[in-house]
């Protein structure tokens, strides 16, 4: 998401990878559901995100970049209160940023340190480079 041209890295990738070897790809989802609930003011809307990618297109941009046994999972984060107060005090969002605040000021800190996983609204694709190498058509 942080280049003008994806199809033009993913044959990068291809290239400069041996045949059989495999890669990941992490990145956001536009189809999630805070994406779409969001809208505009989605937390992964960010200036240095140029293309945004949805399960599908990310399937078929690997695809047509000659990948296979392409799976894709969603992305998850560990996290704690008081990580989710600090990132949401720089990229307010209401209710959200209220009521966070209001938990870091009075929760003790052990349970602010808490971790836990979260939904991460990306998209984690693993893919391979099949094993004869020929160059996608």
């Amino acid at each position: 998401e942080h280049v003008p041209q994806p199809a033009a890295l993913l044959a990068e990738v291809w290239r400069i990878v041996a045949p059989g070897g495999r890669v990941v790809v992490a990145t956001p989802d536009l189809g999630s559901a805070g994406a779409r609930l969001l809208g505009r003011r989605w937390f992964h809307r960010k200036g240095e995100h140029i293309v945004y990618f949805s399960r599908r297109s990310l399937r078929w941009a690997l695809g047509h970049a000659g990948f296979g046994g392409i799976r894709l999972c969603r992305g998850s984060k560990t996290v704690t209160l008081a990580y989710l107060a600090s990132h949401f005090r720089t990229y307010r969002l209401f209710p959200v940023t209220p009521v966070l605040r209001l938990l870091d000021r009075c929760l003790p800190r052990r349970l602010l340190r808490q971790r836990f996983r979260l939904p991460s609204g990306e998209i984690v694709a693993y893919a391979h480079k099949p094993r004869s190498g020929a160059i996608p058509g």
